[in-house]
């Protein structure tokens, strides 16, 4: 068998991911290839075995729970490494979890059910200096690893649990050394060859959605919440603005959203007669050196905020005092209102390094419903409302692009953006 394909192979040791929020943190320019295995015993004869292959953040592949196959999740995968590795990966899958099964059922002594995981993988980082790892834990808590520099294991926590593990593997002189020649070596290059199938994946940038809305916290209190979406990589930063200064961080933790992209929400618990603007500022790699400004508008005396902003953007929306913003990179087309770019954009202008959106004031709402009934298209064509001094026919607002009146289609959306 090929180093890489033993390497591999470790993919099957039962996991260990007992701390979650490290999994996928790297500082920029630095890449981790990561193998994740868990093994639960419900009982003296029944096992479930699952487990996870990550490059970062993105998932390569997973051992399937019931059937023990291999998804591979990346088109470029397979062709990164020789075919007959990928052959005896998978030809060996199933005596491995056969005999660590009969090794656990042989000397554990805790009581049913318990979990297994193992953690192990490297890490080439921006300065290519290396990261070694290979722990394994007990119900989630990591409780022996292996230490590369001197080829033993070490106890992490003082149990009789970790002075048994301790003691057979260190028994285990030849997988020790087999250990050592896959972190010292194998485990890098086959990261380096990864990283160079993988770039276009690697390297994805998707902007972020912000929005901005408000919630009341009690009687004398308004809690702002500022929303950020859809954006990728993970690493972002995203403040809040008192009158153009920056506050203390109070973000919540960055969770993934199912189309592989982030999210995470800032609050600001505030006034509602403070007579202070806000502002959520969100600066992330997509957006250069540039950064997305969502303005809140300015709490008057009498606890009203200033007239509720339109943003600009390639997707706005009001509801409900609710606002969308997706970044515009620099030259990128909005609508039919020409090119938003350094000191230019007729609703929008660029400051220094930030995006801004300029609020405007809201058209009056539709006192008819989003979705007219079919009976009252002629009448409803006529109508117009007014934006921003000018006559807008209804099809090109909400209701007439959505099939209710006018030339308005679905999809087609002639509204400011």
């Amino acid at each position: 068998m090929q180093p890489h394909a033993i390497l591999l192979l470790l993919f099957f040791f039962p996991g260990n991911w007992a701390e979650p929020e490290a999994l996928f943190l790297s500082p920029a320019g630095s890449y981790m290839l990561k193998l994740l295995h868990f093994a639960t015993f419900q009982n003296s004869t029944s096992m479930l075995v699952g487990g996870v292959g990550l490059l970062g953040d993105m998932e390569l592949g997973s051992l399937d729970i019931s059937t023990g196959n291999i998804h591979y999740y990346q088109a470029w995968l397979h062709p990164a490494l020789p075919k007959e590795d990928w052959d005896v990966i998978e030809s060996s899958i199933k005596s491995y979890v056969r005999d660590f099964n009969r090794l656990v059922q042989m000397y554990a002594m805790m009581p049913y059910p318990f979990v297994f995981q193992t953690s192990v993988g490297c890490e080439l980082q921006s300065n290519r200096t290396v990261r070694t790892f290979f722990n394994i834990a007990y119900e989630g808590q990591n409780f022996i690893r292996f230490c590369l520099d001197t080829g033993t294991w070490e106890q992490m926590q003082h149990n009789q649990l970790s002075a048994t593990a301790e003691q057979l593997m260190a028994n285990a002189s030849t997988l020790n050394e087999v250990i050592q020649v896959l972190l010292n070596y194998t485990c890098v290059d086959v990261l380096r060859l990864f990283i160079r199938a993988g770039k276009a994946d690697l390297e994805r940038q998707v902007p972020p959605i912000a929005v901005v809305f408000a919630r009341t916290a009690g009687p004398a209190q308004l809690l702002l919440v500022c929303r950020v979406t859809s954006f990728y990589p993970r690493p972002i930063t995203v403040t809040w603005l008192r009158d153009g200064r920056e506050l203390p961080p109070s973000t919540s933790t960055v969770l993934p959203n199912a189309d592989l992209t982030y999210q995470l929400r800032s609050t600001l618990l505030v006034s509602p007669r403070d007579g202070h603007s806000y502002a959520c500022r969100v600066q992330h790699r997509s957006l250069g050196d540039r950064s997305l400004l969502v303005p809140w508008g300015r709490l008057s005396p009498s606890g009203d905020a200033a007239p509720e902003p339109r943003f600009l953007g390639t997707r706005s929306r009001r509801a409900d005092g609710l606002f969308v913003v997706r970044a515009l990179q620099e030259g990128t087309e909005c609508g039919d209102r020409g090119r938003l770019a350094a000191g230019r954009g007729r609703h929008g202008r660029t400051v220094g390094t930030e995006i801004q959106v300029r609020p405007r004031p809201a058209p009056p709402l539709l006192s008819e419903p989003p979705f007219p009934p079919r009976s009252a298209h002629s009448r409803c064509r006529k109508r117009q409302r007014m934006d921003e001094g000018r006559s807008v026919p209804l099809a090109e607002t909400t209701a007439g692009r959505y099939g209710g009146c006018g030339r308005g289609t679905a999809g087609e959306g002639r509204g400011h953006v």
